[in-house]
């Protein structure tokens, strides 16, 4: 199916891009994966081949300086934020929420499902001076997807975080992404509430080096 994201929220990411150039865009996400189409989601087009959702990477940017700004627009329906929804049938109050994913990672906004506001044109950051961002994090760039069969020192590199992480058994740094590692990979993205599938993509890179070690 063709789709496109919904052009209010083509200008959100446009005046989040400019208020923060610098921003991790990591975490950004707009159509679903599979997980999502198997469900009711925003993240899935609608009858208009509209995506009405978008997932906003939380580095680079002052969080809940922005989710203050998406309360007000007149096209939001609901935010979700590190546990913690906001939505518009509940007069914007944050509440407790429950959802697969907690959203720690990213701020997750939906418009509503309607055409105006789809189209709403009201500017959502550009009449006011952004708030400073967060410092962006300090961990290894991400070194390209890897998955079982890869070798090299960036597997070398994931291996030495998972032991950090403590998951076991201990891997012995090999830099070569066997079974076991696909094993460890897989718990870590559990406990992330991310994508359970053994491939190191850049959201489990960062969130391995984001997350605190409990």
């Amino acid at each position: 199916m063709s789709w496109h994201v919904a052009p209010s929220l083509v200008n959100l990411r446009t005046e989040l891009n400019k208020a923060y150039p610098h921003r991790d865009k990591t975490s950004d996400g707009s159509i679903g994966d599979t997980s999502h189409q198997s469900e009711v989601s925003d993240h899935n087009p609608n009858s208009r081949h509209s995506v009405n959702a978008l997932d906003i990477d939380n580095d680079g940017i002052n969080v809940y300086w922005v989710i203050g700004k998406l309360k007000q627009h007149p096209a939001v329906n609901y935010v979700i934020y590190n546990r913690v929804i906001y939505s518009r049938a509940y007069g914007f109050r944050a509440r407790r929420y429950t959802g697969k994913s907690p959203h720690t990672e990213h701020i997750h906004v939906s418009i509503m499902q309607t055409v105006a506001a789809e189209q709403n044109k009201t500017p959502w950051l550009t009449n006011s001076v952004p708030a400073k961002p967060r410092t962006l994090p300090s961990y290894p760039r991400f070194p390209g997807e890897l998955r079982r069969g890869s070798s090299g020192q960036a597997v070398k590199t994931l291996q030495g975080r998972l032991n950090q992480r403590g998951y076991h058994p201990e891997l012995r740094l090999d830099s070569k992404y066997g079974p076991q590692t696909e094993s460890n990979v897989r718990a870590f993205q559990r406990f992330a509430h991310i994508r359970v599938d053994g491939i190191v993509g850049p959201v489990t890179w960062k969130m391995l080096y984001k997350l605190p070690i409990t």
